[in-house]
């Protein structure tokens, strides 16, 4: 078997379930409880303290069960995921650094003898250099590469959809592929979506949402995030590409820095050390002031219409929300439309 670990969180772990390609065995994902602040109010990722009813079969790490509960006012989509996707998700708590989330790598190892552990990342920004005009959230992904040092096991990262979380460009993601030897794995297709069932009618993952509208024949320029930034769907956008864990480590220098930590205040003084942004500290700012770009209109057209005139041929249900200011739970749209098209002629679309 293989033991997953969602290197950016829930995202990341919808993903990993996609990839799992054992029909016979359910997945089990370690992942951050780090979600977006339209879904979880309270700015970074949830620990053990932050939830009621984890359970504690496997020591040394926390169970996310269907019965689990975040305390108030955090919230967190991972129970209801563990039945939607049909596998066993474990906490990867960020509290004690890399130090206390190696351990936690560790007894997943231990309790369930993986053959390999596989890092998900979506979208690429775990191989970048870090030095990209456009990465602004490199903290989750490098901690999960130091803390997956070391292990007992042979240890991989898998990248699925290059470019896909609007950070690094496609062609950034891929050049950074030729440079560390990735080797494509698969390219998804419809058919392999079956193993996320319905988590996309619910869930506001992004990037995932993308490699999935890849896999479909989705193809075009969409318009994701708070700040509207435009991601170009291509052919190699259901692509996933296999990389040894330890080269990737040796080419970041942030994820070195971690390697020691334990404590996540450790963590983000490492990463503005090296004037990276920290992914936390633009979520503590954002909780206390309206994000730009917010247009909070519930005019639907009006609100496409812009998206097309911004180059967006379609618009994710989340960046629907951030503009409107709807809720994602309510009517107009559902997050079911996997894209929703700016104007009323969908043209590229690849079947």
């Amino acid at each position: 078997m293989r033991l997953y670990v969602a290197a950016g969180g829930g995202g990341d772990a919808i993903a990993a379930a996609l990839l799992h390609d054992d029909p016979t065995t359910r997945p089990v994902i370690l992942t951050y409880a780090w979600e977006r602040l339209i879904l979880d109010p309270v700015p970074g990722p949830r620990s053990v303290d932050d939830f009621d009813g984890l359970g504690q079969d496997v020591p040394g790490i926390a169970e996310i069960l269907a019965t689990t509960k975040a305390r108030p006012p955090a919230r967190s989509p991972l129970p209801r995921l563990t039945t939607t996707l049909d596998a066993r998700l474990f906490l990867l708590d960020p509290a004690g650094g890399a130090v206390g989330m190696r351990e936690q790598i560790r007894a997943a190892v231990a309790c369930f003898q993986p053959d390999d552990v596989i890092v998900v990342d979506v979208g690429g920004d775990i191989i970048a250099r870090g030095d990209e005009p456009g990465l602004r959230s490199p903290m989750a992904d490098a901690l999960v590469l130091a803390a997956a040092q070391n292990l007992d096991v042979p240890a991989q990262v898998w990248v699925a959809g290059p470019g896909l979380d609007g950070e690094l460009t496609e062609a950034e993601a891929l050049a950074r592929v030729d440079e560390l030897g990735g080797v494509l794995h698969c390219s998804l297709t419809v058919a392999d979506t079956h193993a996320i069932g319905d988590a996309l009618d619910w869930h506001p993952t992004e990037a995932t949402r993308l490699l999935v509208a890849a896999g479909f024949g989705y193809r075009g320029i969409v318009e994701i995030r708070d700040k509207g930034s435009l991601v170009a769907l291509s052919e190699r956008s259901a692509d996933v590409y296999e990389f040894r864990l330890d080269r990737v480590f040796a080419s970041s220098s942030l994820s070195q820095d971690f390697v020691g930590s334990t404590s996540l205040e450790t963590v983000n003084a490492a990463t503005r050390a090296r004037s990276a942004h920290s992914e936390l500290d633009y979520e503590r700012a954002k909780a206390s002031t309206e994000p730009t770009g917010t247009i909070r209109s519930s005019n639907p057209s009006e609100i496409l219409t812009a998206g097309n005139i911004r180059g967006a041929d379609y618009l994710t249900p989340r960046r629907y929300a951030e503009l409107t200011g709807i809720a994602l739970n309510r009517s107009h749209p559902t997050t079911a439309d996997l894209l929703i098209p700016t104007s009323t002629n969908e043209t590229d679309r690849v079947d």
